[in-house]
């Protein structure tokens, strides 16, 4: 259900920006065509700032999220000459080049249309996770070359170190692979709750509540940000 709701969600964005781009002067088809272009840079604003901001590198995220335009505005130019020479091929009666609308290529458009779809996406995941908690659902990752499958309550707490990241089970057990924290919030739902940047922890995992960590039933304490304290206290209540 969760994944239909979630392919259900980006088609009617990309059926709404279409709708938009409809108004320009291109056919429906085209529209959609030109609609489906915004994807890419949605996609990688939602799952790869987030790799970037672990590191603590801000210059590295300016960097990459201009990329992410610059790449935009270049699908857009490349989506409109195709749609040209196709209606050249076809003999349609077209429109010049040049006469690109403006707003196509503005960079506050394409960012308030990223920004929305990925907002969208956000609000979303956190309506399925409090409408369909899946605790005793299995995630499956890879580890060490291998593929590894624990039950969503075996998992203690996740840990994020640099491009790294480290799933720790209730019995100790380590396994290291490379999705992104933020990708791991999502898998797991709402029953895990974010403390730190790098600290992802089951909710009923948690032993004590201290004023800047917790300790969670393996043993381990670990350190809540000030960013994350808000999550921390409504648990508490």
């Amino acid at each position: 259900m969760k994944k239909v709701i979630i392919v259900a969600y980006w088609a009617i964005a990309v059926l709404l920006i279409s709708l938009i781009v409809l108004s320009l002067g291109y056919t429906f088809s085209e529209s959609l065509f030109i609609g489906a272009i915004f994807l890419p840079g949605a996609f990688f604003s939602i799952y790869f700032p987030e790799r970037i901001s672990r590191q603590g590198s801000v210059k590295d995220l300016v960097y990459v999220l201009t990329g992410t335009l610059v790449a935009e505005i270049f699908l857009i130019l490349s989506a409109h000459f195709i749609i040209l020479e196709m209606r050249n091929d076809f003999d349609v009666v077209g429109i010049d080049y040049f006469d690109l609308p403006g707003i196509l290529v503005n960079p506050v458009f394409i960012i308030v249309i990223i920004a929305a779809f990925a907002a969208g996406n956000y609000f979303i995941w956190k309506w399925l996770e409090r409408k369909y908690p899946d605790m005793d659902g299995k995630v499956t990752f890879v580890s060490e070359r291998r593929k590894v499958t624990l039950m969503k309550n075996e998992i203690e707490y996740v840990e994020s170190n640099d491009t790294q990241t480290f799933v720790v089970a209730c019995d100790g057990r380590r396994y290291r692979n490379r999705t992104p924290i933020s990708q791991w919030e999502s898998l797991l739902g709402g029953q895990f709750m974010r403390i730190h940047r790098s600290y992802l922890v089951r909710r009923d995992a948690v032993k004590e509540v201290m004023t800047d960590s917790v300790s969670v039933k393996c043993g381990a304490v670990l350190p809540v940000s000030r960013g994350y304290k808000d999550n921390v206290n409504a648990f508490v209540r």
